[in-house]
């Protein structure tokens, strides 16, 4: 009997089926489907890093602006501090200007907490007789005080100097500044120019190269309890600003 040729072919079909799949052929079963790979999104700094990134309002803090000195520094967010001199330290300054022209500061002592000072002010009543005294005492004004730093001043340069580079601001430990006010100015003027040196800074006769070193005095008014750490010399031009800071304690 012959069998019709759709029953043979499902016949056969069945049989093979174990081995391959039907009309499909080869002797290898598939292989698993396997998931695609994901890729990774883009990476995106976390919140603790952003947080991190120097802050730049806060460079007018001295003590993050030291720790970030690099970005509040170099960034120009904040003024990098002057070189500090120990006190009892001294120090050169060559004039940039005028080459051969140096002269040597050393802080020797700073007394604050003084509310009067000898022959610190001009008497209005002098007269420019001897019977009356061109100076007198100075007071400090309500809420103030008087802090004196006492020197040493000499030109170590090759040239003839006018007077004694003056200082500049008065600083304490959390970044305050005191420029001289008129008293004080008026004290400094006073006491150097009625001391053994007779020279106020910037105002006296020429001094040449190896005169001996001399005492200097600087004066400050400040408010009550003012504990500076710092002054700088010396006192700024038009041109720059002072070249170190001397620390007072």
């Amino acid at each position: 009997m012959i069998m019709p040729t759709r029953y043979r072919l499902a016949s056969a079909c069945a049989f093979t089926f174990a081995l391959t799949a039907c009309g499909g052929g080869g002797d290898t079963a598939a292989a698993p489907t396997t998931p695609a790979a994901s890729t990774p999104a883009a990476s995106t700094p976390a919140a603790e890093e952003l947080a991190a990134e120097p802050d730049p309002t806060l460079c007018t803090e001295p003590d993050y602006a030291e720790e970030n000195a690099e970005f509040c520094y170099g960034g120009g967010y904040a003024e990098a501090p002057l070189e500090e001199i120990p006190l009892g330290t001294p120090y050169e300054y060559a004039d940039p200007d005028e080459p051969g022209m140096a002269e040597t500061m050393t802080i020797q002592d700073v007394e604050c907490g003084l509310t009067e000072l000898d022959g610190a002010a001009s008497n209005p009543a002098w007269d420019g007789s001897d019977d009356i005294p061109e100076v007198i005492p100075a007071t400090a004004e309500p809420g103030m005080e008087f802090c004196q730093i006492t020197a040493t001043w000499e030109n170590t340069g090759k040239k003839p100097i006018i007077g004694w580079n003056d200082f500049e601001n008065l600083l304490t430990a959390d970044g305050t500044e005191y420029a001289e006010d008129t008293l004080a100015e008026e004290a400094t003027s006073n006491i150097n120019y009625e001391g053994p040196s007779g020279c106020a800074p910037n105002l006296c006769s020429e001094i040449n190269p190896g005169t001996p070193a001399f005492e200097v005095v600087k004066i400050y008014q400040v408010p009550t309890g003012t504990e500076p750490t710092a002054v700088q010399w010396p006192n700024a031009t038009i041109a720059s600003g002072p070249a170190v800071q001397f620390a007072v304690k």
